[in-house]
């Protein structure tokens, strides 16, 4: 089970603010285009981080998806 929390680097009370916060920082950070053109190794590796980043996102901004989350990490 990831802790999709700490992936987001977030407290697991952040706010959707924090998470979209976040998500954008690590975005810039991992994305693809942003990575040396030319080295497909690490433009690959940095299109998995970038789709484990979306993940977090997506399931924590999502209420239902992150109280499961939540429960499966047994915080709640």
């Amino acid at each position: 089970m990831k802790d999709y929390y700490g992936i987001l680097e977030i407290s697991q009370d952040a706010n959707m603010q924090e998470i979209k916060k976040a998500y954008r920082k690590l975005a810039i950070k991992y994305h693809p285009d942003k990575i040396s053109r030319f080295d497909p190794t690490l433009k690959r590796l940095a299109d998995i981080r970038m789709r484990i980043v979306n993940y977090a996102k997506d399931t924590l901004t999502d209420p239902l998806e992150r109280v499961e989350h939540d429960r499966r990490l047994g915080i709640i």
